[in-house]
């Protein structure tokens, strides 16, 4: 009796997929599920925000010229927008929406695992281990961290590889539609790279296989698609010797566009090295033509990336503002980390049964996936303990902690005075790193880095990052937010009085105290000062 009862829970077990993310799942929570703002969180929920109260910021430079940096991404605005009829604390919104995201996520997850046949620790230790090492390779993409409809893109697209994987192609071409509703340039690259390997792997089946499902998808994607073309054909006159493209990509966002920033020829490599793991790993079970999909699919991302290495060594920077990096970035990687631990598994059996041959073979792919487990899992966690930004739960509880004693910083005490004692049509001149002063402060500024938008309005945006800086950039990226801060509090009275006319800043803030006659201060505390710039 005792023994069939151990036998159900162990059947039960293996059973149950959600169990093998649980270790992913403690990382993440651990890192990112915190009561702050993450890397995108506060630009959108600005925009999240505007979507009911077109009110909020409304003498905001962006809204003035009419860019809604969201209008790709519609159905993800329309869906968390009345988050912000509940409460008004953004944190809690984004605390929210990261866990609704993340639920579906790995929802969709467990879904494609069991349709891939997955072993149960080859997805607890696949999930783990791509978590661990930060989901990607180099160009810094992600599925789960903060709320986007990115991170819902990717989700349909694994609904529709199960779909297809299930025999239900029509649903799967739905689904490849939708997700352009979602994130139009992650449903750019992923649904090319879907069709492409449906294109070959159904060629013997071109018009049920093939055709249909493509006309599907173009319908239920085409209004989108419509948007987003008129929405990048916005342009501007740029100052000398510098194109709009060169600012979207070698200037704001190198990390992601410029494969010159990340070792994009290394990173190749290392994805050739992952798909052709992944396609040896795929479970014979699957059958020859949903293996062929699936390493079809993944050397068509592939075959993405190595044309945007490619178009910027013949500098095409229209093609690499589109992102044909991000999608095989992170899913070959996903795709390795997911399938590779089952084969090394497989192959540990093999050369383990004349040692172990007492053991079942059960017994024997147990111990097999143990040892797996250990190689794939030490290793990280040796090198994670080394780095102080991976070891992060004292960050976890010191975080909640402060949130749960409602403890009010410097910083949060200088934006509510703002949001409590200045006009709503305020304009600041505030430090352009800060993502969150819009939405915790409810004034617009003068320019962020984090709100760029990603057509000719560029030009404008560079201008007045500029301006924060005091002169041009010596750095590109990310680097220019530390240069910015290097600067910043140091701008002269002339500088600040000369944001003040050309993008009316009425306000500055700043961390350093300044006696210019211009500058009244109006509020400080022990970080902060607010001066009220004079005419």
């Amino acid at each position: 009796m005792e023994e069939t009862v151990v036998a159900k829970f162990r059947t039960w077990v293996m059973t149950q997929y959600w169990l093998g993310l649980i270790p992913g799942l403690l990382i993440l929570i651990y890192r990112d599920f915190i009561p702050k703002y993450l890397a995108n969180d506060a630009t959108r929920l600005v925009s999240l925000r505007l979507f009911y109260d077109p009110s909020f910021i409304s003498h905001d430079w962006l809204l003035l010229a009419h860019y809604d940096e969201d209008r790709l991404t519609i159905l993800f605005r329309a869906i968390f927008a009345p988050l912000w009829f509940l409460t008004k604390d953004g944190i809690i919104i984004a605390l929210i929406a990261r866990a609704c995201v993340w639920i579906f996520l790995l929802y969709v997850i467990v879904r494609l695992a069991k349709a891939l046949q997955l072993p149960l620790f080859a997805l607890a230790v696949g999930f783990f281990y791509w978590v661990d090492q930060g989901q990607s390779l180099g160009a810094g993409e992600w599925i789960f961290g903060d709320a986007e409809g990115k991170c819902l893109a990717y989700g349909c697209l694994f609904l529709a590889i199960e779909m297809l994987l299930r025999n239900r192609p029509r649903w799967a071409a739905v689904l490849c539609g939708v997700a352009f509703w979602f994130h139009v340039p992650v449903a750019l690259w992923t649904v090319l790279a879907f069709y492409v390997a449906l294109l070959i792997s159904e060629r013997k089946n071109f018009l049920k296989g093939f055709v249909i499902p493509a006309l599907i998808t173009v319908a239920v994607c085409l209004p989108m698609a419509l948007i987003a073309l008129r929405y990048m054909g916005v342009s501007a006159p740029t100052p000398a010797g510098i194109s709009i493209d060169w600012l979207i990509v070698m200037f704001r966002n190198p990390h992601h566009m410029d494969p010159h920033h990340f070792h994009g020829w290394r990173e190749l490599v290392e994805l050739v090295i992952c798909a052709t793991l992944a396609t040896l790993s795929f479970r014979l079970s699957l059958g020859d033509k949903k293996r062929t999909f699936l390493s079809l699919l993944l050397f068509a991302l592939l075959g993405e990336f190595a044309c945007g290495v490619l178009a910027r060594e013949a500098n095409l920077l229209g093609l690499l503002k589109t992102y044909p990096f991000r999608a095989a970035d992170v899913l070959v990687f996903f795709f390795a980390c997911l399938t590779l631990p089952s084969l090394i598994a497989d192959l540990l059996s093999r050369a383990s049964k004349p040692r172990f041959a007492q053991l079942q073979p059960h017994g024997a792919r147990v111990t097999a996936g143990a040892v797996a487990c250990a190689l794939l899992i030490l290793p990280t966690i040796s090198i994670g303990l080394m780095k102080s930004d991976k070891f992060f739960v004292h960050q976890f509880v010191t975080s909640w902690v402060a949130f749960a004693n409602h403890q009010q910083t410097s910083y949060s005490e200088m934006t509510e005075w703002i949001r409590l004692n200045t006009p709503k049509d305020t304009v600041i001149i505030a430090p352009p790193w800060l993502n969150d002063f819009t939405l915790e402060s409810e004034r617009a500024t003068v320019v962020n880095f984090g709100r760029d938008p990603h057509n000719g309005l560029i030009v404008e945006w560079y201008q007045r990052y500029c301006a924060m800086n005091g002169g041009p950039y010596q750095t590109f990226g990310t680097d220019t937010e530390t240069e910015v801060q290097r600067h910043y509090d140091f701008l002269d009275a002339a500088q600040v009085q000369d944001i003040h006319k050309r993008y009316g800043g009425q306000f500055y803030f700043t961390k350093i105290p300044r006696s210019e006659p211009n500058l009244q201060l109006v509020h400080a505390n022990a970080n902060y000062y607010l001066y009220a710039i004079k005419d």
